[in-house]
């Protein structure tokens, strides 16, 4: 019936693609998959959370010396929005202190979402967006943690700061946080 069909949806995707998550049986699933307007159904997969070769990707290797001066040009991130997905932040850390910034960019279009021990006050202009994604965790992870965009380990706190700096030297001092929690150690495709 529709109302069961509504209790299983646990997330609805409208921006980048249409599409939902649902806690289904594999019979639902495959009948689903048989809807002409459906174009693929899938199980969820979890991935691992952990740190890529973002700065060789961007060509800011760990050497103190840049030889083409991308940082200077870049005006040391200045501009740039850092996504993160991790443990949550602690938003009373130095590293989130916004002295200095200028408002807001205007492309910016997330939100700071409030939560246990976590208001949309805590959002400045150094963490422009916060989120924190619950729905598929075991209640016994939530209980040890908050349900908030809070970090309780200080993993993800620190991952930020590591965002922005490599070894001693900054990387990309100016820029800026958006922050998305997940409590455990790995992701559901389902909440990326």
């Amino acid at each position: 019936n529709k109302e069961k069909a509504r209790d299983s949806i646990v997330y609805s995707y409208k921006h980048c693609f249409s599409g939902f998550a649902a806690t289904l049986t594999p019979s639902q699933a495959h009948q689903i998959a048989e809807l002409a307007q459906v174009i693929s159904v899938s199980p969820s997969r979890t991935f691992p959370l952990h740190t890529t070769r973002s700065w060789d990707y961007l060509g800011l290797r760990d050497s103190h010396q840049q030889p083409t001066g991308l940082l200077e040009k870049g005006k040391e991130g200045d501009g740039i929005i850092i996504g993160v997905v991790d443990t949550g932040i602690w938003p009373e850390s130095r590293s989130f202190n916004d002295d200095g910034y200028g408002p807001v960019p205007s492309r910016w279009k997330g939100k700071c979402e409030a939560g246990q021990k976590f208001t949309v006050n805590h959002c400045n202009r150094k963490i422009i967006g916060a989120r924190y994604y619950s729905k598929d965790d075991d209640p016994s992870e939530v209980a040890r943690d908050y349900d908030s965009p809070r970090d309780a380990s200080g993993h993800g706190t620190h991952r930020f700061h590591r965002s922005r700096f490599s070894g001693k030297r900054c990387k990309l001092p100016r820029s800026r946080c958006r922050h998305s929690k997940r409590r455990r150690s790995s992701c559901a495709a389902s909440n990326l």
